[in-house]
């Protein structure tokens, strides 16, 4: 067996054209955010409306519009639970992800494998269950706007594809 160390001092960075195309990609960006920002702070004293493409990259616009309500029907305000489950949920996908690359390859896997029968580990090693819930709250959510689409107009068998694919590519994208 081969002792494997990666803890070189000699190491060097090793930048290539993909990291200045990341890194030329970021800067646009965030180049952007700034300049849709400043339009939309200059246009809001002018009060006349703008360029669409240079707004869309407004910081100020896009958080009203993630924090803005999603419909005035008070039968949607009965849904602000999932807001929370959501967050909550989101914060333990992110965690458990971010702790992935700071674990160390265990000398025993067999301890390894042994994390797989305490149940709670589970959220963290493979996230099963929040995924579940995502599944969960996406079937809810899916039947309780087609209930209300239902009330506007006629329901037909096509709607239950278009509505599946639609939500599919809100994951997706």
């Amino acid at each position: 067996m081969e002792v494997v160390d990666y803890n070189n001092v000699d190491n060097k960075l090793n930048i290539g054209y993909g990291d200045y195309a990341i890194a030329i990609l970021c800067f646009a960006l965030l180049t952007m955010n700034l300049i849709g920002s400043i339009y939309d702070i200059f246009l809001q004293k002018r009060e006349v409306k703008g360029n669409k493409f240079i707004l869309a990259f407004s910081i100020k616009r896009n958080w009203e519009k993630l924090i803005a309500p999603d419909s005035n029907n008070p039968r949607y305000e009965r849904l602000k639970v999932f807001h929370g489950v959501r967050t909550i949920i989101s914060a333990l996908v992110i965690s458990a992800h971010s702790i992935v690359p700071f674990t160390n390859i265990p000398k025993n896997t067999r301890n390894l494998e042994a994390i797989y029968d305490i149940l709670p580990y589970h959220t963290f090693i493979n996230g099963t269950p929040i995924v579940q819930v995502f599944f969960l709250m996406a079937g809810f959510l899916l039947a309780f706007n087609m209930q209300m689409k239902s009330e506007k107009m006629k329901f037909t068998w096509v709607m239950i594809p278009i509505e599946i694919c639609r939500r599919w590519m809100r994951y997706v994208i």
